[in-house]
């Protein structure tokens, strides 16, 4: 399904769904957050919060460029889905995973 047609901060306001992982990068690791349904839209951070905040700022360009050029962009994948909350778990396991769990109300 396309939305073209919808204005650049409706379309940076849709709940499109996030991820973000701690991945190694150089001698350490970084965290990178992607936007599942805008392919190659991702952001790197320090922090988790840092990823995602540069990822608002790359996901608003995405968009817009998209929107200049004419090009399909897609619905989010959890339309429907009514607020949530967001919490960190990080599994002993995989301790280099960090996963994202959506609370819903």
């Amino acid at each position: 399904m396309n939305i073209n047609g919808i204005s650049l901060d409706e379309l940076v306001n849709l709940p499109y769904e996030i991820t973000v992982n701690l991945e190694k990068s150089g001698d350490g690791y970084s965290y990178v957050a992607y936007v599942t349904e805008l392919e190659g839209c991702m952001a790197m951070g320090n922090t988790w919060q840092e990823a995602i905040e540069n990822l608002k700022i790359v996901k608003r360009d995405y968009i817009e460029l998209c929107q200049e050029q004419g090009w399909e962009i897609p619905y989010p994948l959890w339309q429907n889905i009514q607020p949530c909350q967001f919490n960190i778990a990080q599994i002993p396991k995989f301790n280099s995973s960090i996963i994202g769990v959506l609370s819903y109300a």
